[in-house]
């Protein structure tokens, strides 16, 4: 996890001041916890940036950070009471401890009665001792991300008045720029949502990882199997080799050189021939059944593949997506949640007066191709590969837009270089699984690379 080292009292001067000029005056009108000690809030007027306010046990700091994208929440009695108190709060004033790291943000808002109350949001950011607290109009406590005791020399308790918080004046003479800070920040926060994504889907990663694997190690048994079968194919020579011998000594001779194999001397020549017959069936029968469970087994590594080439490809709401369609729980709390099922839809480019769609799961592409796209939509997709359904929508399509739906199809399969299939939304037909299709009519063009552009291109897409 990346530390920030430089948050000092004179840096958060600056930041309060930013905020009273950005974000005074707006709503907050999203709230997303990426982890326990790391909060995003977004604002309604103000859509610029969103305020990362991080409780980091080390270097807790808040700053406004670049408006990429919506985060999911983390689910938590955190999560649940900041956003029932604070959710379409109106930001009135935002004010500094003076020489100190602790922030507090005044706050109103119209309840159920439609009366006007007022709360306080004062954030706490005191290495090692960092809190987020929430106050009513009388300063009294109604939420802490952290509790104390009443016997603690400052008792932060629900229901208990607030104490300020007593520290030695900060001032620090150095300190970082505004705008390295925020730079920091940023890379702070993608350090946070990385974590987050390793703690909250590691077990979805390895769950499919592990199923590749067990499947990898049934084929290898299955073709063991398989040989064992083929080389009892023999058996049939034997059965017919008994009918054709004409005495005992040929009989004998046979059984001397190893040509018949388990033969049973307490049984006729007729009983044994017809034992031989009975092997040769099994094993034909066993080699049909190997054949169908090995392509079954390949089939499912193709199909598991492709569902981790979109684990790796996916943002939360994608994996959230994956995981309900796979059953897959990380516990005995998500059971409960395992079988519901979320629709997340497709993400979209605008590219002048067209625009390039793009599906991240099987769920996702099945929607575009055969929900979102109209008849004379081009469909690209990577070649003989697990890959996402790009389309292009519009109409007049230039060579360049042609160009940036191939590079897609590469991107989303971790591809550099490859042949990328054509074809119009009409000449795709859905195929026997979710997420796979029939060509008709299609055309290959072959890329050699894909260029910077279009992988910057990637990150503005949207949900459609």
């Amino acid at each position: 996890m990346l530390i920030m080292k430089r948050f000092s009292a004179s840096l958060l001067k600056e930041i309060c001041l930013e905020l009273n000029d950005k974000i005074k005056t707006s709503f907050i009108s999203h709230i997303s916890l990426i982890s326990l000690e790391d909060i995003v809030f977004s604002f309604s007027f103000y859509k610029n940036e969103k305020l990362l306010i991080s409780l980091n046990h080390n270097t807790p700091f808040i700053s406004l950070i670049e408006n990429k994208e919506n985060y999911p929440t983390l689910l938590s009695s955190t999560n649940d009471a900041l956003r029932k108190i604070l959710s379409n709060a109106y930001i009135y004033e935002i004010n500094q401890k003076e020489n100190d790291r602790v922030i507090t943000f005044t706050l109103r808002k119209t309840n159920e009665l439609f009366e006007k109350e007022t709360f306080y949001l004062v954030i706490e950011l005191i290495p090692y001792r960092a809190n987020l607290i929430i106050l009513d109009e009388k300063k009294k406590i109604l939420f802490a991300t952290h509790y104390t005791s009443m016997d603690a020399p400052r008792p932060i308790i629900k229901g208990l008045l607030y104490e300020e918080v007593e520290t030695p004046i900060n001032i620090e003479e150095e300190k970082p720029s505004l705008l390295d800070f925020k730079k920091e920040a940023n890379e702070y926060l993608e350090k946070a949502k990385e974590k987050r994504r390793k703690d909250q889907f590691a077990h979805l990663f390895t769950s499919v990882k592990n199923r590749i694997k067990t499947l990898q190690k049934k084929i290898v048994i299955l073709e063991e199997s398989l040989k064992k079968s083929e080389e009892e194919l023999h058996y049939v020579d034997m059965g017919n080799l008994l009918y054709s011998i004409s005495d005992e000594s040929e009989l004998e001779e046979l059984i001397k050189d190893g040509v018949l194999l388990n033969y049973d001397r307490e049984k006729s020549i007729k009983e044994n021939a017809m034992l031989y017959f009975k092997k040769y069936k099994k094993a034909k029968s066993a080699i049909e059944h190997h054949q169908i469970e090995i392509e079954k087994a390949k089939d499912e590594i193709e199909d598991y593949q492709r569902i981790y080439l979109q684990l790796q490809n996916g943002d939360d709401n994608d994996l959230l997506e994956l995981k309900a369609s796979l059953n897959i729980s990380k516990g005995k709390k998500e059971k409960t949640l395992k079988n519901k099922k979320n629709k997340i839809s497709p993400l979209c480019i605008k590219l002048n007066n067209n625009k390039v769609a793009f599906g991240k799961t099987d769920e996702q592409n099945n929607i575009l191709t055969f929900e979102k796209a109209n008849r004379f939509d081009e469909f690209f997709h990577i070649k003989d590969y697990p890959g996402a359904h790009v389309v292009l929508m519009g109409n007049d399509f230039t060579n360049e837009e042609r160009l940036i739906a191939s590079e897609i199809a590469l991107i989303l399969s971790n591809k550099e270089d490859g042949d990328v299939q054509t074809a119009l939304i009409k000449d795709v037909k859905k195929g026997e699984k979710l997420g796979k299709v029939i060509l008709k009519n299609y055309t290959t063009v072959h890329l050699k690379e894909v260029r910077k552009s279009t992988k910057d291109l990637i990150l503005s897409a949207k949900r459609m």
